[in-house]
């Protein structure tokens, strides 16, 4: 299991996931080891014409994706850029999809032998509903993954 080479640290650039950019940075210079830097954007839900009624114009839904996939690269890169020493060897990844399953997907496809990500320790319903990413991850991924809260 030790040392990690691979560490992948997924983002919503949310206060929680900038704390588990700085730990898994952190982690990544003690283990030289390669860091990956992950957003998944959400695709937005396709309508059809019929449902847009009569008089409203289509909505360019393959625009809206692609303008927040620019956006989150360039997040991305500012977050190397603040958050992440020079001398780490530093990767950025964008994708779209559920966001649970797509982090396993990367973390497979990648070989990563380490998920760090933040929990914005929800409960109640709101948690029932949304779900939690980083619970999915603890039960499905097939590497270790260290959850990261905010200091209080």
């Amino acid at each position: 299991m030790l040392p990690f080479n691979r560490i992948l640290c997924p983002t919503d650039f949310s206060p929680p996931a900038s704390e588990a950019v700085r730990v898994a940075a952190e982690l990544a210079g003690h283990f030289s080891a390669q860091l990956f830097l992950a957003h998944v954007v959400h695709p937005a839900p396709g309508m059809s014409l019929g449902q847009l009624g009569e008089g409203l114009e289509a909505f360019d839904i393959r625009g809206y994706e692609k303008a927040l996939v620019a956006a989150a690269k360039r997040k991305l890169k500012n977050l190397i850029g603040e958050a992440v020493p020079t001398e780490l060897q530093a990767e950025t990844v964008v994708v779209a999809g559920d966001p649970a399953k797509r982090i396993l997907d990367l973390a497979e496809e990648n070989k990563i032998d380490l998920i760090i990500i933040s929990t914005h320790g929800r409960t109640g319903w709101h948690r029932l509903v949304a779900g939690s990413v980083a619970e999915k991850l603890v039960r499905h991924a097939s590497c270790p993954v260290l959850t990261v809260r905010m200091p209080y």
